[in-house]
């Protein structure tokens, strides 16, 4: 039926949730796994919340999302692992 399963994350708790379910179902059934962290987009502008507190540069966000995406997909690539598939 399925042959390859794209994993999207954002690093939260219900998408690692998501993704160990997915992880499961392609284990389960002899398929592949994707996984795929959309970044946002740059703004020069950093918020928290809804409050603007400094300023980012392109490559600040760069190295930042790159941070970010590594360290969630490390966590699909972990539980694929682990799981054989």
């Amino acid at each position: 039926m399925f042959k390859h399963i794209l994993i999207p994350t954002d690093g939260s708790a219900l998408s690692r949730a998501a993704a160990a379910a997915g992880i499961e179902l392609a284990a389960k059934i002899g398929a592949r796994v994707t996984g795929l962290f959309a970044a946002p987009a740059p703004t020069p502008i950093v918020y928290r919340g809804l409050l603007p507190v400094g300023y980012m540069t392109p490559d600040e966000h760069e190295e930042l999302t790159r941070r970010a995406a590594k360290k969630y997909l490390d966590t699909i690539d972990a539980l694929a692992r682990r799981a054989g598939v």
